[in-house]
Parts: structure tokens; C-alpha cells; sequence
């Protein structure tokens, strides 16, 4: 049973994720313009409180771009078999809220919960139960109490548990002569779980022999992976998301520099993104293309927010404007103005027929998907959001007026990828016309 489909559209490209539910639980397949594709990883599983915790992502290397999906966390019910989404932002102040050092810190270590950790080099010895006794008693000159340990990276968040107390994830990183070594969580100073890839055991010819030959031949050089767990301590499931790590397999790269990359926050930002932020943009490339404004607004812009009209002025185009990229739901908009200054839609033109007590009006326009297509050239492109508007003759001799178009997005009647979108603002100056009794 299918239960979610995720878009990304972009040049031309339409990335999906499909998530479903079936007898052996989650799945995901993920399509380029409606082939399936095999992804380099298909995500990663966690269990704590019965449930299991999948991220939905895969990359694929493509001939120059990345393409990379993200269908977000979802917890599967071990006991009926349900799945359901499920994002960071139960347990975070705000989701995905992480300080970054990726130039490496340090984590003190004040317990280990030695039973959960898949560990071959024990860096905390004293922390462990029998060594430290032992320590106590022979008496040794040691720091019994803390474990102090570098990282090659270190990201840092702090989260509320269900009774609002809060508590400090750390994620420490290090990287190995072969890409990411190993992962530490530590939940305020308990060292709770880690992760360790690459044992130390492999050497170079076997490394090469049973890792990347392999995964050389089916995915060329790059590889994506997601790194991610889910720890439940004293009956709270704490996420760690660490995101995708892409591993360099080159042999030389391995062999002569740490090559691992965390991609969602070091380095180039990626090309595509299963999530990516819609925004409302003025576009102004085929007016700088006829010569009617400069060329410092050529491309998507926002630098047309002005405007100047006579009171009852013609009819003109003056606002316009487009979706960043294709929804997969209708998106709703009020677009808000002062009708008493200015006229949009059937109205523009002429005489304000409006009560000068009445300085608000707003209209609301749903965007389908299907309205989004667009091409460029010299002409307002097919897709683009137009409207008209003019100055109103209010027949008053009350100087020059300013005001502002807002167009905003009603984030509950709209596609979630458009619900952070900044509104447009237009300014508009409505000069006072010596002759304005006409419109008496």
C-alpha cells in the first residue's frame, strides 16, 4: 500500500520518493521522471521503544549532478505493522536545531553505558565498572570521574524530553585513513551508542579487495550513506540525524587524506533536495531582455519591489510574479493592497469606486500544480502570476501616497514545501493628480 509520495522538480527533472507499507513493513522507491531507480542507500533503521525509525533518502550519481532524495523520518509499529511519518520536531525545540564544529571538539564523558556500545579501542577504561574499582583500589593517580575525548567533528544540540526538561545531545565524528571511522552519542555526558565503520583490521589490500572494488563497480567513484540512530534512555527515544556522509572511494584519496564529507552541513550545498524551501519570486529576466529595466535584475529577482502610478491611471501589468518550483499540491494565496491608492484586477483603470474608509482589500488565489510550467524569452513566461493594477482616482487632493501589495502564502490551504516562503512586497506611490476631481 502506497501511503506517500515525495516531489522534486527542477530543470527539467522530476525526482520522487515513494514510501509504502507492505507485510515485511516500510519501503521506499525512489524514480527519475518515473523510472525507479536502484539508490545507493535505501536508508537507515533504528529501534527504541518498539518502534522502528527509517530515514527515507538514496542518492544517485548521475553524469554531472547528484541526485538526491529525502523522504523525511517514519516510525513502523513492530507490533501491527503501521508506519506513519515522524519528524525531529517531537523532540526539538525546533527540528534539526544542531551547533556545527566542524573543525572538531571535545566531549566529556561522565558514564558509559557499556552494555549498548559496539566498541574496539575503549577509550574510557576508568568509566568501566571493574576497571575502575580496580583503580580505587590500588590507588591510582587517575581522573576517575571524567573521560575527555576528541573528535574529528562535533555537533551539538539541545533537545526537551516529554516533561520539558531539557538535555544536551553531542554527535562526535571521527574520520579514518577509508572515510567516516566512527560515531559517538552522548546524551548530557552518558556516552549511549556509536557506530564504527572501516574496522582497523582491514588493510589496504583488503579494504580494496571487499569494499571498494564492489562499490566502485556499481557506483563509480562517490557513494552516499545516511547516518543516523535512535537511542531510548529511561523512556525517551532521542534521534541523532547526522545526515549523509558521502565517501570518496578512490583508492589515492583513501589511502592519502581522510575523504568522508558530511554532506547536509560541510561542504558545496547539493543540487537537488527532496525538501527544498519553496519561495515567491518577482521575475524580471524578460523585462531586462526588451530593455525595460536594468541589467542588475536580470534572473530572479527581487529587486522590482517599486512602482509609481498618476491617480486614475490605465491598466497596467504591474504585478508579477511565479513559484520557485512546481508544487505537488495547490498553493494559496491573499494578495493584499489599499484599494483607496490602488486598483488591482477588473478594477485597475480609472476612478476608485471604494469607500475612503476602506484602506484593506484582499483577493485569494489558488495555484494548481499544473499552472506552475514555465519558458523563458522576451515575453512574460506561461506560468508566471499576473495581475492588473493601476493608481486609483479617489478625486482627492491629498498629496502623493505610498503603500504595499503583500502577497503571502495561506500556509494552511497550501503545499508544505511553500510554508516558510517569505511574502512579496511591492511598494507603490500613488501621485496626487492636480487634476483628481475628475473623479468626483
Amino acid at each position: 500500500m502506497e501511503v506517500a509520495t515525495f516531489f522534486r522538480y527542477e530543470g527539467g527533472t522530476t525526482l520522487e520518493t515513494v514510501v509504502s507499507c507492505g507485510p515485511d513493513g516500510l519501503s521506499a522507491e525512489h524514480r527519475i521522471d518515473g523510472e525507479p531507480v536502484e539508490p545507493e542507500t535505501a536508508g537507515v533503521a533504528t529501534t527504541a521503544l518498539g518502534k522502528t525509525y527509517h530515514r527515507v533518502v538514496a542518492a544517485v550519481d548521475g553524469d554531472d549532478v547528484d541526485y538526491l532524495f529525502d523522504g523525511g523520518w517514519w516510525a513502523e509499529d513492530l507490533a501491527d505493522g503501521s508506519c506513519e511519518p515522524y519528524e525531529l520536531d517531537t523532540i526539538t525545540v525546533e527540528p534539526n536545531t544542531w551547533d556545527d564544529y566542524p573543525d572538531g571538539r571535545s566531549i566529556e564523558v561522565t558514564e558509559v553505558l557499556w552494555g549498548q556500545l559496539d566498541l574496539r579501542d575503549v577509550a574510557c577504561p576508568y568509566l568501566q565498572p571493574d576497571i575502575r574499582q580496580d583503580a580505587i583500589d590500588r590507588g591510582l593517580d587517575v581522573d576517575l570521574d571524567t573521560c575527555t575525548v576528541d573528535f574529528d567533528h562535533l555537533r551539538r544540540a539541545t533537545v526537551r524530553d516529554s516533561n520539558w526538561d531539557r538535555h544536551l545531545l553531542e554527535i562526535g565524528f571521527d574520520c579514518g585513513p577509508f572515510g567516516l571511522g566512527e560515531v559517538w552519542y552522548v546524551i548530557d555526558g552518558v556516552f549511549v551508542a556509536n557506530d564504527y565503520y572501516h574496522p582497523p583490521e582491514f588493510g589496504p589490500e583488503q579494504y580494496e579487495e571487499w569494499a571498494l572494488e564492489p562499490m566502485r563497480e556499481r557506483y563509480g567513484d562517490t557513494v552516499y550513506d545516511y547516518r543516523a540512530r535512535a537511542v531510548e534512555v529511561d523512556g525517551e527515544v532521542y534521534v541523532f540525524d547526522v545526515g549523509r556522509v558521502r565517501l570518496d572511494l578512490n583508492l589515492e584519496t583513501a589511502l592519502k587524506r581522510d575523504n568522508c564529507a558530511l554532506v547536509d552541513w560541510t561542504g558545496p550545498p547539493v543540487a537537488f533536495e527532496g525538501a527544498t524551501p519553496g519561495q515567491l519570486v518577482w521575475q524580471t529576466d524578460w523585462e531586462v531582455n526588451t530593455g525595460l529595466l536594468g541589467p542588475e535584475c536580470a534572473g530572479y529577482s527581487t529587486c522590482r519591489k517599486e512602482i509609481s502610478y498618476w491617480e486614475a491611471s490605465g491598466r497596467d501589468i504591474g504585478l508579477m510574479f511565479w513559484l520557485t518550483s512546481k508544487p505537488t499540491t495547490p498553493v494559496v494565496l491573499d494578495i493584499t493592497w489599499d484599494p483607496t491608492e490602488v486598483s488591482i484586477g477588473d478594477a485597475a483603470g480609472g476612478c476608485a469606486d471604494t469607500n475612503q474608509a476602506d484602506t484593506s482589500e484582499t483577493l485569494r488565489v489558488t495555484i494548481e500544480p499544473d499552472d506552475w510550467p514555465h519558458q523563458g524569452g522576451n515575453t512574460p513566461p506561461a506560468g508566471m502570476i499576473t495581475f492588473a493594477t493601476s493608481g486609483a482616482g479617489d478625486g482627492i487632493a491629498d498629496g502623493d501616497q505610498i503603500t504595499n501589495i503583500h502577497v503571502t502564502v495561506v500556509d494552511e490551504l497550501s503545499d508544505p514545501t511553500y510554508h516558510n516562503a517569505d511574502d512579496l512586497v511591492m511598494t507603490v506611490t500613488t501621485v496626487d493628480r492636480p487634476d483628481g476631481a475628475i473623479c468626483h
